[in-house]
C-alpha cells in the first residue's frame, strides 16, 4: 500500500493545499511512504518545482536529505533542474550538499546539469567543494564542458578557481571533454583560460586527437590552429 500511499499524498498536494494539510493532520506518516523507486512525496513535488506544497511536506516532517532507490535526493533533484528557489528553501531546511547522490554523482555534478551558474554559485556558498570528484573522478568542470548549453557554468567554475586541467579515471581533462563531445564554445573558453592542448588521456590522446577521431572537424582544426600547427588538415575517412 506504500506506493498507493504516496501518490494519493502527492495528489491531494497537486489538487487542494487545504486538503493536503488536512489529510497530513489524519495520516501524519503518509509523508514518509514510498514509491516502487523509493521516492516519497517530497521528490516528486520537488520535480515539479511545487515549492508551496514542498514547504508544506517539510513543516509535517517531511525529511529533505532522503534517498530513492537511485541515491537522488530532492536537492540533488532540484539543484539538476535548476530550480533556484526550491535550491535555497531546501539548503535554508539543512539539505546537505555531499555525498553520493546516486551513480557516483554529487549534488554538484547534478547541479551543473542544469546549466545556471546561480545554481553553482549557492551550493558552493553552503559548502560544497568545487573540486569534488564523482565516480568517474570526473569535477564540476568536466561536466560542464561537455555541453555547449552549460558554457556559463564553466566560465563561472574557472573564475571560481576549479582546477581546468584536472584529469579524471582515464586521465582526460575537461578539454578532452569538450572536444569528445564537440561542445566549440567550452573548447574556446577552456583554452582561452590557460587549458593545456598537450596533455594525453589514458589512450595517449592529446584533444585534438581526440576531436579528430569523433570527426568534430571545427574543433580539431581549432585545437591544431591554437597549439601553432595551422598547417595540419583535416582528412577522415
Amino acid at each position: 500500500m506504500s506506493e498507493k500511499n504516496a501518490h494519493q499524498l502527492i495528489e491531494v498536494c497537486f489538487s487542494s493545499p487545504k486538503e493536503a494539510r488536512a489529510l497530513l493532520k489524519k495520516e501524519p506518516n503518509l509523508i514518509h511512504e514510498k514509491t516502487e523507486f523509493g521516492e516519497t512525496p517530497l521528490h516528486y513535488l520537488v520535480v515539479e518545482n511545487q515549492l508551496n506544497s514542498v514547504q508544506l511536506l517539510v513543516e509535517y516532517g517531511a525529511n529533505v536529505n532522503t534517498k530513492n532507490k537511485c541515491g537522488a535526493t530532492p536537492l540533488s533533484n532540484a539543484s539538476s533542474l535548476g530550480y533556484l528557489e526550491l535550491v535555497k528553501y531546501l539548503l535554508s531546511q539543512g539539505a546537505k550538499v555531499t555525498g553520493d547522490v546516486g551513480f557516483g554523482e554529487t549534488t554538484l555534478h547534478e547541479g551543473v546539469k542544469s546549466g545556471n551558474p546561480d545554481i553553482i554559485k549557492i551550493l558552493i556558498e553552503n559548502g560544497v567543494e568545487i573540486e569534488a570528484q564523482n565516480g568517474m573522478k570526473e569535477t564540476a568542470l568536466h561536466v560542464s564542458a561537455s555541453d555547449d548549453e552549460r558554457v556559463r557554468v564553466t566560465k563561472f567554475l574557472i573564475e571560481k578557481g576549479a582546477n581546468i586541467n584536472a584529469q579524471g579515471l582515464f586521465s582526460d581533462t575537461p578539454l578532452h571533454k569538450a572536444a569528445l563531445h564537440n561542445s566549440m564554445k567550452n573548447v574556446v573558453v577552456l583554452v582561452e583560460h590557460g587549458a593545456s592542448l598537450k596533455i594525453t588521456d589514458s589512450q595517449n590522446c592529446t584533444p585534438s586527437e581526440l576531436a579528430f577521431n569523433a570527426k568534430n572537424k571545427a574543433v580539431y582544426e581549432y585545437l591544431v590552429h591554437e597549439s601553432g600547427n595551422p598547417n595540419s588538415s583535416f582528412q577522415s575517412n
